[in-house]
């Protein structure tokens, strides 16, 4: 019997290392990159890395807040914050840069007609690349996964406090008024959120990546347009996370946080969980139970994200798909 192969998740086709172009393009890939290459990139790598983890580690010993308050967040919450924040950024900006890299570098090496004239190689293609994208991310997907899968952990851990009861006494008070039931739900929700987020960004910036490739080519529209959506996406990111650390980092007690009103409250937190840091900084469950108090319709802020979530999910998979049609179009004479 092959009850375990049949278990298995059934990837599709063209994700499977089996696959002739998925196995071309990482095999080519891995040509490309020099062993000297690859160490130096190992090392540098490697050395950031560590400067963000100590920076991370001596902002808590000094009691400074690099992205975190000093309201609930665990030690080391508090020090892989930074580390994670930033290697998400990595992720999200590095797969939108090789997605369109591989389309782009194909075109070069003018193999892209070769792959045209056959039935349906186009599309194959383009799906393949895409999932190439996650093979080359798979590290670092890892690394961001884990330490939320560690957080999420922790924060059903932390439900249990008060014998029980920190939820009910979370949502005393609040606006608006939830059972206990709904609570749990919307915390499952945000949890969920916060888990899927890493691997949809990437996954829909790698689609970007490719639809960029194949609408502008590999010419110079073609970087410029690549330019401006990195710049762009850098851009929102530093504006979500500002607008955010004011109402989670800031005095309440200050006239920037008090003249703020509910409404810029709740959309400056959604805006640093789909546009900033992903939720991260909701995976400390002390900060989500202090949103939900801070903001009115806060504990709603785990069912939006998860909508946005879902909804980008569905994008990513539109824009390969766009872009596959696409690239089998026949080429005008």
């Amino acid at each position: 019997m092959r009850l375990s192969s049949d278990l298995k998740p059934q990837l599709p086709p063209w994700a499977r290392l089996t696959h002739p172009v998925l196995r071309s393009v990482l095999q080519r890939e891995r040509r490309r990159r020099t062993s000297t290459g690859r160490v130096l990139a190992a090392l540098v790598g490697g050395g950031m890395v560590l400067g963000l983890l100590y920076a991370g580690a001596d902002a808590y010993r000094r009691g400074l807040a690099l992205g975190v308050s000093s309201q609930g967040e665990s030690p080391v919450f508090s020090v892989l914050y930074l580390l994670l924040l930033f290697l998400q950024l990595f992720a999200q900006l590095a797969a939108l840069l090789l997605a369109s890299g591989l389309l782009a570098g194909a075109r070069r090496r003018e193999t892209w007609e070769l792959v045209r004239v056959t039935s349906h190689g186009a599309e194959m293609a383009v799906w393949a690349r895409w999932a190439a994208v996650f093979f080359q991310l798979r590290w670092v997907l890892g690394v961001l996964v884990v330490p939320r899968l560690f957080f999420a952990a922790r924060m059903i851990a932390g439900v249990a406090d008060y014998h029980g009861h920190q939820l009910d006494l979370a949502i005393m008070g609040i606006t608006p008024d939830v059972s206990i039931g709904a609570a749990i739900g919307l915390l499952a929700a945000l949890m969920a959120a916060a888990l899927l987020q890493p691997v949809v960004i990437v996954a829909l910036n790698a689609a970007a990546g490719l639809l960029l490739a194949v609408v502008f080519g590999g010419g110079r529209l073609f970087q410029v347009a690549r330019v401006a959506v990195v710049v762009t996406q850098v851009g929102v990111f530093g504006v979500a996370l500002s607008s955010g650390w004011v109402v989670l980092n800031g005095d309440p007690l200050s006239p920037a946080h008090a003249s703020m009103s509910m409404g810029e409250r709740w959309s400056s937190l959604f805006l640093l969980a789909v546009g900033g840091d992903q939720s991260l900084r909701f995976m400390n469950l002390q900060t989500t139970l202090r949103a939900w108090a801070d903001a009115e319709y806060g504990v709603l802020l785990g069912a939006a994200i998860l909508a946005v979530v879902m909804v980008e999910a569905l994008l990513a998979g539109g824009l390969v798909s766009w872009a596959a049609r696409r690239a089998g179009r026949p080429v005008r004479a």
